[in-house]
């Protein structure tokens, strides 16, 4: 057993306070409240005191690409197909060891920001073998694509094998398996909706990228711009909807299917197409600094949240953002939305870091277990120090942390009880090995492109 002690506690699920304590025994927490009253329980329990720092619940990642991490500032500056192209054609210079180095690399800086539980969307499988090394918990969601319809069954059934093993090789781990069938135009009408049933079956989540990009509305509601010329390239007939991205997907019967679905993205959507997201299953893995990086467009979070749809944030891809930081999430989704809206009440600091912990969990079904500071929940946590520059004063403890904090200032993160990361420092894993592979890697794709 053990006894955090800090100056703050931020439960989320109950209002912060100071001066508290957190008795965690075999990974779960057993009781949160002012310290000396834990301590009077609890007098021959070992105490960590980490002094002058906030502790709140670890951070849940609701969308995320860990074995792109090596790719980070080296596609600068393309319109996003151009941005798509270029990492399929890098992609091919890099063995499936070095992606599975890359993907270390992106879960390290995540348990260094804070991030305790990731969804992470992957084609091979790289960041399942990473997280399972590692010991980690989260939801890997398998990507499928197959824009013709003429390959349905070959990818409806490498998916499932796909699935299947993973499931298998999951058992005794924290792990979870999903399914993402990448986007509406990559992946055709007719194996969107056999991956849909398939993942209903055998109670699969489901996450898909979704109304990202204007091209994909002009591509849905008209038939035209790049994606209609690739289609006419590849031979694959389509015909313009007249509707938006999210009718066209009630009009084919996906929110019939009975998944549970994450909409990644949703940066083209309108009030029509917040309605009917509100009268299905459906939560909103927003990633405002990878939108804003690509230029695709900001998602109208504030009409998100009025039309009572659930909200995650995720951080996407090291090769689409500049970090895996949900401090810069939260903050970029915030100002975001509050410089476009032009109403400072549109949304809350509060609001924010609850879609990055107890909202982010719910989106992952996992709200039971994590997102909170609460009795029988596992103890998922991260202190924050308040004793740097950037850290005084401090008046609200919900503003401080969306507008103030840096991801340097995480000083602690563990998970199920066990300290993962500490004051710079990683107590089960080498980051000097990650850090030098990773140059090898770079001076590879550098000596390949340049």
């Amino acid at each position: 057993m053990l006894i955090l002690k800090s100056k703050y506690l931020l439960p989320i699920s109950s209002s912060p306070f100071e001066d508290g304590g957190i008795l965690i025994d075999d990974g779960i927490i057993i009781d949160i409240d002012k310290f000396d009253v834990i301590k009077q329980r609890n007098g021959n329990v070992k105490t960590k005191d980490i002094g002058e720092a906030i502790i709140v619940p670890g951070f849940v990642n609701v969308h995320s690409h860990a074995e792109y991490s090596v790719f980070r500032g080296f596609i600068r500056e393309k319109p996003f197909f151009e941005w798509i192209k270029s990492l399929i054609c890098y992609h091919k210079y890099l063995t499936r060891e070095e992606f599975e180095i890359s993907a270390k690399l992106g879960i390290l800086r995540m348990l260094s920001t804070g991030i305790t539980t990731l969804a992470d969307s992957t084609y091979s499988g790289v960041t399942f073998d990473i997280l399972k090394l590692f010991g980690l918990k989260g939801i890997v969601f398998q990507e499928v694509f197959g824009p013709d319809d003429q390959e349905n069954q070959g990818a409806l059934d490498d998916l499932k094998r796909k699935v299947e093993k993973m499931q298998e090789e999951a058992e005794g781990t924290k792990i979870k398996i999903g399914v993402s069938p990448h986007t509406i135009y990559t992946v055709s009408e007719g194996l969107l909706l056999k991956v849909c049933e398939y993942a209903a079956e055998n109670d699969l989540p489901v996450s898909i990228h979704v109304a990202e990009t204007k091209e994909e509305s002009e591509f849905i509601r008209y038939g035209r711009g790049i994606i209609a010329e690739n289609f006419k390239k590849r031979g694959i007939p389509w015909k313009a909807k007249g509707k938006s991205v999210i009718e066209y997907l009630r009009e084919i019967g996906l929110f019939e299917t009975g998944c549970r679905f994450q909409f990644v993205h949703l940066t083209q959507i309108n009030e029509l197409d917040i309605e009917i997201l509100s009268e299905h299953d459906v939560s909103a893995a927003l990633c405002p600094c990878s939108n804003a990086m690509l230029g695709v467009g900001i998602s109208p979070i504030s009409g998100i949240i009025k039309g009572r749809i659930n909200v995650g944030f995720g951080t996407d891809s090291m090769a689409s953002n500049g970090d895996l930081c949900m401090f810069e999430e939260m903050r970029a989704g915030l100002l975001l939305q509050r410089g476009k809206s032009k109403d400072i009440f549109s949304i809350k600091t509060d609001q924010m870091v609850k879609y990055a912990t107890l909202n982010g969990a719910k989106c992952l079904s996992l709200d039971r277990a994590i997102g909170s500071l609460e009795k029988g929940k596992s103890a998922d946590l991260i202190a924050i120090s308040t004793s740097n520059l950037n850290s005084v004063p401090i008046y609200n403890l919900y503003d401080h942390i969306v507008l103030s904090i840096y991801p340097s200032d995480v000083i602690m993160t563990m998970v199920d009880g066990k300290v993962l990361y500490e004051n710079g420092e990683f107590p089960y894993y080498d980051m000097s090995e990650v850090i030098e592979q990773i140059e090898k890697i770079s001076n590879k794709l550098r000596n390949a492109i340049f």
